[in-house]
């Protein structure tokens, strides 16, 4: 509840203004990451979040915030902003890095049962699973803090023990990871009905949990495995719904915006609807010139083949 949160926020800001620095802003921080864990509503957590440094004035912002806030603004398109923020903070001493990263995973820097070896490991898990091309600066931050543990596993090494541990604790987060890196790497096989079955399942979760931050990659492979099944109408009406998300007033995912115009149009391709194909391609491309998209070839080439087709 990120109004509540707020509130919570804003009273304990007139507390420290009075009273000086409370243990609570600590406990108010970790409840804000959490939301923002699991909602994937861009716009309203960078507006939280910025106002606590504004009313903070500087004084007791974090930098498990300040890389929050880089996220943010790397998932809302301004990304010459978010790295310039994250290279502060990767050229931060690593025990700095270290005890951001543990308070990322909720894990007091100062009572951690955990070896370092073990939180290196947890390190990786997550870097991992931010992999994706709109997770890149948490998936570098991630990275960067398991330091050399990364040479040691990959993604399919790390589902097998997602999967072994997701089977020993009720754990939803866990259930969630699997499904994700399952769907990825079905669609890396090419195997559309396990890519549906991983995407539905994940869907769900994600619906049924608020893990709203999954949702647009969860509605776009769905939109992939139908493509792959040859069901274009089918894909169609995911995209579409990946980018009714994307363009939510307290989202505004600008590679979730990106990338379902890019389904979107290989969804019409399906139809053979090529001039709608194009308008989404075009628009597509637009998005990812802006955000030096890795896949802006594969939309150019898109719209350089249905040129031809066209002509």
């Amino acid at each position: 509840d990120l109004h509540t949160t707020r509130k919570l926020y804003e009273f304990l800001v007139e507390e420290e203004r009075e009273n000086g620095p409370t243990l609570m802003m600590n406990a108010a921080s970790i409840l804000l990451l959490g939301i923002y864990q699991y909602t994937g509503k861009w716009t309203l957590m960078l507006s939280a979040l910025e106002d606590v440094e504004t009313a903070h004035d500087g004084a007791v912002v974090t930098h498990v915030v300040r890389l929050v806030v880089s996220d943010c603004h790397f998932r809302l398109g301004n990304t010459a902003l978010a790295r310039s923020i994250l290279a502060e903070i990767l050229s931060l001493d690593y025990e700095v890095r270290l005890r951001i990263a543990m308070s990322l995973l909720g894990l007091d820097p100062d009572r951690s049962q955990f070896s370092l070896g073990q939180l290196k490991f947890t390190f990786l898990l997550e870097s991992i699973l931010r992999s994706s091309f709109s997770d890149a600066i948490m998936s570098e931050f991630w990275e960067d803090v398991a330091g050399d543990e990364s040479k040691h596993l990959d993604e399919d090494d790390v589902l097998e023990i997602l999967k072994e541990h997701a089977c020993k604790v009720r754990d939803v987060t866990l259930r969630l990871y699997v499904h994700v890196l399952s769907l990825r790497k079905a669609l890396d096989d090419d195997d559309a009905q396990e890519a549906l079955n991983q995407a539905q399942l994940g869907l769900h979760l994600s619906e049924t949990c608020g893990f709203g931050r999954w949702l647009i990659e969860m509605r776009l492979g769905m939109a992939k495995a139908y493509i792959l099944g040859n069901m274009p109408n089918e894909s169609l009406i995911q995209a579409q719904m990946a980018l009714n998300r994307a363009m939510e007033t307290e989202v505004m995912d600008a590679w979730g915006i990106a990338d379902s115009l890019h389904a979107l149009g290989v969804a019409y391709k399906g139809l053979c609807s090529i001039e709608d194909a194009l308008n989404c391609f075009h628009q597509a491309a637009d998005k990812r010139r802006l955000l030096d998209h890795p896949d802006l070839s594969c939309t150019m080439d898109e719209i350089a083949n249905l040129d031809v087709i066209e002509k």
